[in-house]
């Protein structure tokens, strides 16, 4: 019998979620990183947009390149989402 590789497809939604989970600190940036490498390596991708930003993902944790808010936001708006802030008083 032979083994099959199956690749799942990155879709932009997943992109979006991922960038949205960094932005509400809910995984650290090394987590973003590293679920950015792991998929370029080893996962489809729906265009060469996603691709691409998923490689831009994977490099974020190098001093010269780094991921601000604005990156993220250009991000989003490139798969076709819009960024809305919220903020509540907590004090």
């Amino acid at each position: 019998t032979s083994l099959y590789s199956i690749k799942i497809m990155i879709l932009r939604n997943q992109i979006a979620e991922k960038i949205q989970e960094y932005l509400k600190h809910s995984i650290t940036p090394a987590q973003l990183v590293d679920w950015a490498e792991t998929s370029i390596m080893t996962e489809n991708f729906e265009n060469k947009l996603c691709r691409d930003i998923v490689a831009q993902l994977g490099i974020s944790d190098v001093k010269s390149f780094g991921l601000t808010f604005q990156d993220c936001e250009n991000m989003l708006k490139q798969l076709g989402y819009e960024v809305n802030l919220n903020f509540k008083r907590v004090a």
